[in-house]
């Protein structure tokens, strides 16, 4: 079984010394090759071989998740009343705070809400985008943003612990970052956008983190692009009601994910590449 990224298997699958052909028998087998986390890239044996970090099996991936408690559980969970008044923004890049990128809030939104609540915000960027190289201004901060700049895993895991909450921008899309916060017990603010957070079908929301949108209060606050009011209240529930211990989704445990992997490893690939009649010794379609 060989697992790559969404780079470097189709380079396999174009290369004729790396996919297995009849000409080429020492290659590895169609079946034995999959994808992970590139829902994008296509596969000869189709979607079942795209292994995904979270559920999307009403799409045909196989989902095999991720654990984080290896790692997370080694800082702990810092009570409330030893935490700063602050919210953590999610975003390494300056340029999330503006267009293209979804821009779901005012401009003076941080600024009105720490008016509001007296919780402030707090950022760390990488450095400056990309962007100023094109001579547009997506490298400015918005009003009521304190930038303290590049982290180191662990740096950044310290933050997160001791601020109240982290905070969503829209991008990037369905990041691990909230799940290291909910495991050292920061709840996360998860934006929704194009469309209703009054739908009651969430598969529905367009939304920063589809998977944490299944969850509530006091773990994950699901908020209103351009509602202002979603955030304060989201803000005053962290602080009234703030998380005591670490929160992990059942299916990210340590155990259910290992019991993921041992059916990875045991699921006869070969006769389900059969059963779809695709020739695993055959050059993927062009």
């Amino acid at each position: 079984m060989v697992i790559g990224d969404y780079l470097s298997v189709p380079e396999c699958l174009k290369n004729p010394l790396c996919f297995q052909t009849e000409s080429h028998p020492s290659g590895i087998p169609s079946h034995k090759i999959f994808v992970f986390d590139g829902p994008d890239v296509g596969h000869p044996l189709g979607r079942q071989w795209h292994l995904t970090f979270y559920p999307q099996e009403k799409a045909g991936f196989t989902y095999l998740g991720l654990t984080l408690e290896h790692y997370c559980h080694r800082f702990g969970v810092i009570p409330a009343a030893e935490r700063w008044n602050k919210i953590y923004v999610l975003g390494k890049d300056r340029a999330y705070l503006h267009k293209p990128a979804p821009t779901l809030y005012r401009p003076t939104v941080f600024t009105e809400i720490e008016n509001a609540t007296g919780v402030s915000f707090t950022i760390g960027t990488v450095q400056k985008s990309w962007s100023k190289l094109h001579g547009d201004q997506r490298d400015e901060l918005l009003p009521g943003l304190d930038d303290i700049g590049s982290l180191s895993r662990d740096e950044f895991i310290y933050q997160v612990q001791r601020h109240r909450a982290v905070i969503g921008l829209g991008w990037p899309v369905q990041p691990s970052t909230p799940l290291e916060a909910l495991c050292v017990g920061t709840p996360f603010i998860n934006p929704v956008w194009l469309g209703r957070r009054t739908e009651p079908d969430r598969s529905k929301w367009h939304t920063q983190h589809p998977y944490l949108a299944n969850f509530d209060p006091p773990y994950v606050y699901n908020v209103q692009d351009h509602r202002e009011e979603d955030i304060v209240e989201a803000v005053k529930g962290v602080m009234e009601n703030p998380l005591k211990e670490a929160f992990i989704p059942d299916d990210m445990k340590k155990e259910v994910y290992l019991t993921r992997i041992e059916g990875l490893i045991t699921k006869n690939w070969s006769a389900l590449a059969r059963s779809k009649k695709v020739s695993t010794t055959s050059p993927p379609p062009q």
